[in-house]
């Protein structure tokens, strides 16, 4: 073996020189590579010569060959998968005698052969082989090498051939995506469209025949279109259930699929497939919306696919789903056209506020003619699961709004109640139920209704019925006129909840105004019932309060013929099991109870109404304890849901009155103890000290004056003794002062108007006093003194007045005390100056004070009641 002379180097290098120029050239591929194989012969000096294609992994095809044309010893299909699987050349020599294909070639034995990989994008597209004949001449050892240069050309030359094959292919695609959009564009029908992507896609593949199939819900698949198919094969018809057949693979992966041989599968529908002659396949999803729609199938009736079919769906699956997208949209935007002009007019009629019972009939009219039926209406679910007619279009003879039905059945209305969803029924007369044979017996064959939800419960349905099969997408079609149903019954109800909730607020407002005024309680119960029951449509309402001896006492009804102070029994069926557990009671049937006995025995309904059906109660709890009972009745059905809570909230103004006035009643009590006890106090110690030490004191100024007269001449003795007598009657002077700052003597002795006259006479500022009230209780006139004292006091310290007036006046048993200055003003109870103390002693007498003050002057006005004290 010797190395390569330089003259052979020159002959490979213009070899390949050769072949690089076929290559630019771009002449076929097979051209290329018989010009290829020719070439490296001669370089080699190989006397036959071959290119292998791997068509299937390890599987060599002879592409081209040059030379004899032997075929090759074993051993060289083991070599040539090596380098399928190594990616690097090999030689080896043949063993046995030759193998002539021609016998042209018989005198010829192949003894020797050298491979070299043809790379292309990074794996092994296939080998070149060069074999000799002759045992005494071997393969230099640079004949890979040189080999290598020409497999390299041929790569480039497979990949540009892929590249032109591609690009072929893209536009070829490009040419059925743009007749698609032609077609679509001009408004072709979704049929059309569906049938022209079967048919481009037969003519874009080797193939006997193509479908189109759309997937339902549960993953059978239907035919919707087709090119080419057998003559049994129907559009509309379901494809045959092959569970490993390309339908399920694909529905079940999402990805694409093929089948070698139907005959090597199992299934109830491998038969059918038999019987259409289909033996392979190929398939790919389409996706529209990032949903699997459906799939597009190219099927064989002899032999299989051809290997990469599936993918090259795949690619055209891309297309169809396009069109299948851009056609729906077209065929959706003139229904929704349509519909959206319907919904535009249910739409206004709802924002007008029409009643709702005009709306429903609206959208069952629209309805009817979206689903191209004649008859639909709106049923409304009871609890119980039974229906009622609410609205009606086209409807037959005999049926009417109101009509009702029980629950019962498996027709579509019936499974809307039990499932929530959307239902179908295609065959009536197999269906129960009341409604079903109804229809049934006017002559219509199917039915389907659809849910309407207000606030995510279900209120109802919307039902089309129609004499033919309905189409596949009626339910989807019908979702949203029932959702316009829903939000026409909720605003309609959303109205009247709020007109509910003005009336309702408005008469809490008026009964939380009584209680925060401190209104009487008598007139605050009259209040809380004759509101309930006007709230709840005019019911019987009754205010109970209980006794100690299991009793209790009406203490406020309206619409009753209860009347107040009546005394009743509790009993178990309603009040008295309200008194045992605290917690609201409902009676919704009175017959047969403790209830209606004690009502016909009293001939009223226990503070509860007259001819009582039903009634519900709820307590009156202040701090703690129950202190009564707020209860509606009914002489008809069972009360409204919600009556509870809505009695709760005037049962709580009931209470906050009870607890405010029992509150204030305590206050006032305690602040009168106070006060009386106070004054009292300036009573007795004005007594006291009248009585006691000024008594004494007097004695003592009298005992020195004497002793002082008797005391002749003066001298110590005598200034002493007026010493003592000075301070003596010192003492008694501050004593005097004090004892009328408790009380005044004029005051405790002489009334009001001596003890007023007596005060505004020891005042510096004019007073002038209009008093036309006559003597009064002590209590009463003790606090009109100190009322107008501490006035004055605040007229003097705090006003720099120059006139006061006081008026004391008794109207109606009403004492009315005035104190008016014309001072700077600014008076405040929130700023002190002995406000504060004036308020606390009216109220402790259970009077009220006014306060007027402006810049012109202050007015005090307190109003004394002089009965009940």
């Amino acid at each position: 073996m010797s190395s390569t002379a330089p003259d052979t180097r020159t002959e490979e290098r213009a070899a390949l020189h050769r072949v690089a120029g076929l290559l630019t050239a771009g002449i076929p591929l097979e051209e290329l590579c018989a010009a290829g194989v020719q070439e490296m012969s001669s370089c080699v000096g190989a006397p036959t010569a071959s290119i292998f294609r791997f068509d299937a992994p390890g599987t060599p095809t002879l592409l081209s060959s040059w030379g004899a044309r032997l075929q090759p010893p074993p051993g060289q299909h083991d070599a040539l998968r090596s380098v399928y699987r190594a990616g690097v050349s090999s030689r080896s020599a043949a063993q046995g005698p030759p193998r002539v294909l021609g016998a042209d070639t018989a005198s010829r034995k192949v003894c020797s052969w050298v491979l070299a990989p043809i790379v292309v994008g990074g794996r092994v597209w296939g080998a070149m082989c060069a074999s000799s004949s002759t045992s005494t001449s071997p393969f230099p050892f640079d004949t890979e090498s040189r080999m290598e240069g020409f497999a390299d050309l041929l790569a480039v030359a497979v990949a540009h051939d892929r590249v032109r094959a591609d690009l072929a292919l893209l536009a070829e695609e490009q040419a059925v995506l743009r007749r698609l959009a032609v077609l679509v564009a001009h408004g072709a029908s979704r049929d059309d469209v569906l049938n022209s992507i079967a048919a481009e896609a037969h003519g874009l593949f080797d193939v006997e025949f193509t479908a189109l199939l759309r997937y339902d819900q549960a993953g059978a698949a239907f035919i919707v279109a087709h090119h080419d198919a057998p003559a049994s094969l129907d559009v509309g018809e379901r494809a045959p259930d092959v569970p490993d057949g390309l339908v399920m693979q694909v529905f079940r992966s999402g990805r694409p699929a093929r089948v070698e041989a139907y005959a090597d599968l199992t299934g109830p529908g491998v038969a059918r497939m038999h019987r259409l002659g289909i033996t392979a396949g190929a398939a790919a999803p389409i996706l529209v919306d990032g949903r699997l729609w459906g799939v597009i199938a190219a099927m064989q009736r002899s032999g299989s696919v051809v290997a990469g079919l599936e993918d090259r769906l795949a690619d055209f699956a891309d297309i169809a789903a396009t069109a299948v997208s851009a056609a729906q949209a077209n065929a959706d935007l003139r229904g929704m056209a349509d519909q959206q002009a319907a919904l535009r007019e249910v739409a206004e009629l709802a924002a007008r506020n029409t009643p709702a019972e005009h709306v429903l009939a609206a959208v069952a009219a629209h309805a009817s003619k979206l689903a191209g039926v004649e008859f639909t209406t709106i049923l409304r679910f009871e609890p119980d699961g039974s229906t009622q007619i609410s609205s009606l279009s086209g409807a037959p003879d005999g049926l009417t709004i109101g009509m009702r039905a029980p629950g019962s059945g498996d027709g579509a209305t019936q499974r809307v109640w039990r499932t929530g969803r959307a239902a179908r029924a295609d065959k009536l007369d197999a269906m129960t139920g009341h409604w079903p044979r109804i229809a049934h017996g006017h002559g219509f064959a199917s039915s389907a209704a659809v849910p309407i939800s207000i606030q995510g419960r279900l209120w109802g349905a919307l039902v089309v019925v129609g004499d033919a099969p309905l189409g596949p997408e009626i339910e989807a079609s019908l979702a949203s006129f029932a959702e316009l149903a829903g939000t026409a019954i909720s605003a309609a109800q959303a109205r009247a909840e709020l007109r509910t909730l003005v009336t309702e607020q408005a008469a809490l407002h008026r009964v939380a105004e009584l209680v925060a005024r401190g209104a009487a309680l008598d007139e605050v119960f009259t209040a809380v019932a004759a509101e309930t029951s006007t709230m709840l449509g005019d019911m019987a309402a009754v205010l109970l309060r209980y006794d100690a001896d299991d009793a209790a006492t009406i203490v406020a009804a309206c619409n009753s013929a209860a009347p107040l102070r009546l005394r009743v029994p509790t009993v178990p069926d309603a009040t008295g099991e309200l008194l045992r557990t605290g917690h609201a009671e409902r009676v919704d049937h009175v017959t047969g109870t403790r209830l209606a006995e004690l009502a016909r025995t009293l001939g009223v309904g226990v503070g509860v109404g007259v001819g009582v059906g039903a009634a519900v109660a709820v307590p009156v709890v202040t701090e703690g304890r129950i202190w009564g009972a707020l209860t509606i009745s009914s002489p008809g059905p069972p009360l409204p849901d919600g009556a509870e809570e809505k009695l709760a909230q005037f049962a709580d103004l009931a209470a906050a009155a009870i607890a405010n006035a029992e509150n204030k009643s305590q206050l006032t009590a305690s602040r009168a103890r106070v006060v009386a006890t106070a004054d009292e106090t300036r009573r007795r110690l004005q007594r006291d000290v009248h009585d006691g030490a000024q008594q004494r004191l007097v004695q003592t100024i009298i005992t020195l004056k004497l002793a002082r007269a008797s005391t002749i001449p003066p001298g110590p003795v005598a200034n002493l003794i007026g010493e003592a007598l000075y301070h003596a009657e010192r003492a008694n002077t501050e004593l005097r002062d004090l004892v009328h700052g408790i009380l005044p003597v004029s005051l405790s002795s002489g009334g009001l108007r001596v003890g007023l006259e007596s005060l505004i006479g020891d005042l510096a500022l004019p007073v002038h006093l209009h008093m036309t009230a006559p003597r009064l209780p002590p209590e009463i006139e003790t606090t009109a003194y100190f009322f107008v004292a501490e006035a004055l006091t605040n007229v003097t310290k705090h006003a720099h007045a120059t006139n006061t007036h006081v008026a004391v006046e008794l109207h109606d048993h009403t004492l009315s005390i005035e104190v008016r200055d014309n001072g700077v003003g600014g008076a405040d109870p929130r700023h002190g100056t002995g406000l504060i103390g004036l308020s606390d002693r009216v109220e402790a007498a259970n009077g009220t004070l006014t306060i007027t003050s402006t810049t012109s002057g202050t007015t005090l006005c307190a109003r004394l009641p002089t009965t009940g004290n």
